[in-house]
């Protein structure tokens, strides 16, 4: 999956319904702000161009030359992203300035618990796929073009496998958490910088009652946390295993970066289990790992 989520493709409304030519349009007649969204793909299985984002997708404007978005301490404009066509319907028609200055907008998602001076505080569940997009300006004359929307987490994928050459039954009621997840962030609007990361939880569970066989599992539903982490500590246990945290090393410029995916296996021998991690279709990077016995 490429980094890219959104191609945002601004049209201008013409406000006459007659066959007059464009000289002949009223020049102090309204120009609708319409966005069209061409959903290439998110890190959510369920957010995809064939089913769009029903409602959250959220936008700050500031009209003028420049944008001071440390202002913005309310978001009133939502917008949803209509199914296979990606249209964009915003909670309230919006129009570029009549005096031709710029209408400056800046997109996210998803919706905040609250925003102060610029900044979002966002909270997550490890299923959403939070993206951002840089502001754009435009204005009636000169329209906005487009509008890019990137990941700003990490994405992971997890999948189990026994090794034969040291286990020759399979291994049952497999459970492996994430431990220590924040949850909590802060989101800057005029940037997309993530801070204050916080609220640490033990409970998200991407594999319950699993079993490892002979063939890797297929990888389990995407899991999005907080990006650039050295690390992540799992904790696995499963029939004949205790319970145990393995820590498995980021592979990029020793980390996990935002906006690429990384698969990590749990393989079990007689001796311990070790963990690879591969890199899925988001990015490329290199793999890495360790063992735990």
């Amino acid at each position: 999956m490429k980094k890219m989520i959104f191609s945002l493709l601004a049209i201008a409304a013409m406000t006459s319904c007659t066959t007059t030519s464009e000289d002949e349009i009223d020049p102090n007649a309204p120009v609708e702000i319409k966005l069209n969204a061409g959903v290439k793909a998110l890190a959510r299985a369920e957010v995809t161009q064939a089913t769009g984002i029903d409602n959250g997708v959220q936008f700050a404007r500031i009209d003028g030359t420049t944008a001071d978005w440390t202002t913005i301490s309310t978001i009133s404009l939502i917008g949803s992203i209509a199914q296979n066509t990606g249209g964009i319907t915003f909670s309230t028609t919006q129009y570029y300035p009549a005096d031709g200055s710029n209408a400056n907008i800046v997109g996210f998602y998803p919706a905040a618990t609250s925003i102060t001076d610029g900044v979002a505080s966002i909270k997550i569940t490890g299923e959403e796929d939070v993206i951002y997009a840089v502001p754009v300006s435009g204005n009636k004359t000169s329209k906005i073009d487009k509008i890019t929307f990137n990941h700003l987490l990490t994405q992971f994928n997890f999948a189990i496998a026994r090794e034969t050459a040291s286990t020759n039954t399979d291994i049952t009621n497999v459970s492996v958490t994430i431990k220590e997840a924040n949850t909590k962030f802060n989101l800057a609007l005029a940037d997309g910088r993530l801070s204050g990361w916080n609220t640490a939880i033990s409970t998200i569970k991407p594999i319950e009652n699993g079993t490892a066989t002979k063939t890797a599992s297929a990888a389990t539903q995407k899991i999005m946390l907080q990006p650039d982490m050295p690390s992540i500590t799992l904790i696995v246990s499963a029939d004949g295993y205790s319970e145990q945290d393995i820590i498995i090393a980021g592979t990029d410029e020793d980390k996990f970066e935002a906006g690429k995916g990384y698969t990590i296996t749990l393989t079990f021998k007689g001796t311990g289990i070790t963990p690879s991690a591969t890199i899925s279709e988001w990015g490329t990077g290199t793999a890495g790992g360790g063992e735990v016995k």
